[in-house]
């Protein structure tokens, strides 16, 4: 009978290294679910300060200080830090942006790891080539061949620069 007690508590304690780690893998998928809810958040921010202004950046060419910074985890701590990326914004994130959510806390957490999410809402592992575009390396937004370049001139007249007049122009 001791023999049978000793494989019972073995058995208990080999269903509980499961189950706990089963929780924690649950607490790893949540703060990760959070921390994309959130970068889907700061496009939708991101977007309607486009809509209002016509380009990403503050007039000064800085970042807008318009999105959530930190995404607290289910244990209540800060487990993601959101920032711009490139941190430094350039003439070239007039129309174009990418958000990073990295990691914070417990080095030992390696289950974590950098999200990236371009102005489009696509969600990458690794810096996108897109979180910036310029007039030579235009990506195509339009149908029919248009696309929009940089506004890079005074649209309040209604000028040729379609990310400001909302139209597309054949480049």
């Amino acid at each position: 009978s001791l023999i049978e007690l000793m494989i019972a508590v073995a058995i208990l304690g080999i269903l509980a290294k499961f189950g706990v780690s089963l929780y924690f893998d649950q607490i790893k998928r949540s703060n990760k679910t959070t921390a994309i809810q959130v970068l889907h958040q700061n496009v939708n921010k991101m977007e309607q300060y486009y809509s209002q202004k016509g380009r990403y950046l503050e007039s000064n060419n800085t970042w807008p200080g318009n999105v959530i910074t930190s995404v607290v985890g289910i244990n209540g701590s800060a487990v993601y830090s959101i920032s711009y990326y490139p941190a430094q914004a350039s003439t070239a994130n007039q129309q174009a942006f990418c958000l990073l959510a990295s990691p914070v806390g417990n080095i030992s957490q390696s289950y974590q790891y950098p999200i990236y999410i371009n102005r489009y809402g696509k969600i990458f592992s690794t810096p996108p080539d897109d979180c910036s575009f310029n007039s030579v390396t235009t990506p195509s937004l339009c149908p029919a061949g248009g696309a929009f370049p940089p506004c890079s001139g005074d649209c309040s007249n209604g000028g040729p620069y379609s990310a400001c007049s909302g139209h597309c122009s054949v480049v």
